[in-house]
């Protein structure tokens, strides 16, 4: 092939290849591109299914045949995936809807200028972090000619930690000094009020209640450390107050 000629060739490819990923990106568009959803959860109950929603819309006037292709790039320890489209929500090993291995062939199908779902669904399993799984779309029958990728950015937060440490903060003993009496803010972390001098030796004990109110009244004056506990005995707060008998008038 002369010099003239291959330059011809070199032209006409170009072409054709600019035309075919034109075409290749005019037929479906994904709603939206980039899918970027934050889970809040209570982590010590995260066995739910969390979903992370998206959209195929055809933008032609044929009938689309699509076939999907599941790839996780990245995900924290303990995590599951699944792929649920408009057909059907398959279990964590079917990595795409066309999988003659899986006897598997379910298109899904895209009236023209109509849409689908494409939905990715994690279960954390008591982890937390953030995932990222591509999904290629092709055309039934041209698996190599990818039409579209959708990628699923999903972060998954412990909302008890930030509560707990949100209630932590609030947790308050007063007044300080006391005489009689010392307050408990409210809270439902708070299982257990311990009271004890300042050599270590536990005075006082209460169980929490509703009032948050606690009697001090037979305690000498002095100083004393006052800890919060939880249900599992670990300290939350302990505060240093000082005891004052109030003197009558």
């Amino acid at each position: 092939m002369n010099h003239k000629n291959m330059k011809l060739y070199l032209l006409v490819l170009s072409i054709c290849f600019s035309a075919c990923t034109l075409f290749a990106q005019d037929i479906v568009s994904l709603t939206p591109a980039r899918v970027d959803t934050l889970f809040q959860v209570d982590i010590s109950n995260s066995f739910d299914d969390l979903v992370a929603h998206g959209l195929i819309k055809n933008k032609t006037r044929d009938t689309l045949y699509i076939k999907w292709r599941r790839r996780v790039l990245s995900i924290p320890n303990g995590w599951s995936t699944k792929i649920c489209d408009a057909n059907l929500c398959y279990v964590e090993i079917v990595d795409s809807n066309i999988d003659p291995d899986l006897l598997l062939e379910e298109p899904v199908i895209i009236p023209p200028y109509g849409t689908a779902n494409l939905d990715v669904h994690i279960v954390a399993n008591g982890a937390v972090g953030t995932g990222v799984v591509e999904i290629e779309l092709s055309i039934m029958g041209q698996p190599d000619d990818i039409i579209g990728v959708a990628e699923y950015q999903m972060e998954v937060r412990d909302v008890s930690r930030q509560q707990a440490s949100s209630n932590r903060k609030s947790l308050r003993v007063y007044p300080n000094p006391s005489n009689n009496f010392i307050n408990v803010s409210t809270n439902a972390l708070v299982d257990k009020v311990v009271v004890y001098n300042m050599v270590g030796r536990v005075v006082k004990e209460f169980p929490a209640n509703r009032s948050g109110v606690y009697n001090i009244t037979n305690l000498p004056n002095g100083i004393y450390l006052v800890s919060l506990q939880d249900r599992k005995g670990d300290i939350l707060k302990t505060t240093r107050v000082t005891k004052k008998r109030a003197i009558s008038p």
